[in-house]
């Protein structure tokens, strides 16, 4: 199988969204040598996935996409073309605010903390509402997932052991 993730969230390391990336590609190294990874990094946070560049690929990604909009953008009108061109079978964006519109293979999205979506009327640190359109984007994400995840107590250490067509 081939897999993508992107990284771009990561907040030079200095996140929780960084420490699950770290901590899900340590499990997924083990299956470096029967499936392909391939991690979308941005430049400067390249140094950060020095552990698992021998058994992943590393795509450097342009700073000029660090800030969010442009983050954005990058994940809408670039990386659906570098999943074609890598020929990826699943995508993982582990965060639902970068999930992709366009759909060039099965896709993954993770939401970290649903507390935006059940806290009426907050407000996040930019100011903008997170009631209305952040449970309109959770619905958004889960509807641009591939399938909904419904399997509790399955983890990464046996998705590749237990999918169907093995």
């Amino acid at each position: 199988m081939n897999v993508g993730l992107s990284t771009s969230v990561i907040q030079r390391g200095r996140s929780g969204v960084a420490q699950y990336v770290f901590a899900l590609l340590r499990a997924l190294v083990p299956y470096a040598a029967r499936h392909r990874f391939t991690l979308f990094v941005l430049k400067e946070d390249l140094p950060l996935f020095a552990f698992v560049e021998s058994k992943m690929k590393l795509v450097p990604v342009s700073e000029r996409f660090r800030p969010p909009v442009n983050n954005i953008l990058w994940h809408q009108l670039v990386l659906p073309r570098l999943a074609r061109q890598h020929q990826l079978e699943v995508l993982h964006v582990p965060s639902y605010r970068r999930m992709l519109w366009p759909r060039p293979c099965a896709l993954v999205a993770t939401i970290h903390d649903l507390a935006p979506f059940r806290l009426a009327k907050s407000t996040s640190g930019s100011g903008c509402s997170t009631d209305a359109s952040s449970r309109g984007g959770w619905r958004v994400a889960s509807t641009k997932s591939s399938r909904s995840a419904k399997a509790p107590g399955a983890t990464f250490s046996n998705f590749f052991d237990c999918r169907p067509n093995g």
